[in-house]
């Protein structure tokens, strides 16, 4: 998990002019979730420093995942072409690239990462390396089925309580009693907008 080139987007270096040997690169606020849109960018390598740029290799390997630095909540594109960036986009190489982006993008994730990662910066609050590398995820499975037991449980647990018991992680068990106040929260929320409408 490697951030992009050290500057900004106002670099001289970048532009969406196409130069000889150019590299494409993402314009951080256009990163996910899921994809990476919005107008191309391109760096060009003869007018940044090799040790801003931090080397090509970081970028040019592909398919990776890229993740927003600024952001309140883990936002996810997926990166099979290589685009490089600035240092407000973080670079992950992994295997079953699609696998962790649609885990990584997940409403359910976004959840457990505000809830564990509540911070009082509210102008520009941002996405810590340390963060990403303890989020409670695990590497999918090489046969798909075996988890189809646990997958049930999920769905229909018989004992909630016991359930809880078996995960491992013990900073989610802690997470829960605020996940559970949070969608309490957001219950009343939905009743009183509803209640509103209603008279409306």
């Amino acid at each position: 998990i490697t951030r992009g080139a050290e500057c900004g987007m106002n670099h001289d270096a970048i532009s969406t002019e196409q130069s000889t040997g150019a590299m494409p690169a993402a314009d951080p606020s256009e990163v996910g979730p899921y994809a990476v849109t919005g107008e191309r960018y391109y760096i060009d390598t003869t007018k940044i420093n090799q040790k801003t740029l931090k080397g090509r290799e970081l970028y040019e390997t592909a398919p990776k995942l890229l993740a927003r630095f600024l952001s309140d909540r883990v936002i996810v594109a997926m990166d099979g072409t290589g685009l490089a960036s600035t240092n407000l986009v973080y670079h992950m190489h992994c295997d079953s690239v699609g696998y962790f982006c649609g885990l990584l993008s997940s409403n359910l994730l976004s959840f457990w990462y505000m809830t564990a990662f509540q911070t009082e910066e509210e102008v520009y609050p941002h996405v810590q390396k340390s963060h990403l590398e303890a989020l409670p995820i695990k590497a999918p499975p090489s046969d798909p089925s075996a988890d189809n037991d646990t997958l049930n449980r999920l769905r229909n647990p018989d004992d909630p309580a016991s359930l809880l018991a078996e995960i491992p992680d013990e900073e989610l068990k802690r997470c829960i009693p605020a996940l559970v106040d949070r969608a309490k929260a957001t219950i009343e929320e939905r009743d009183t907008i509803t209640l509103s409408l209603l008279d409306y």
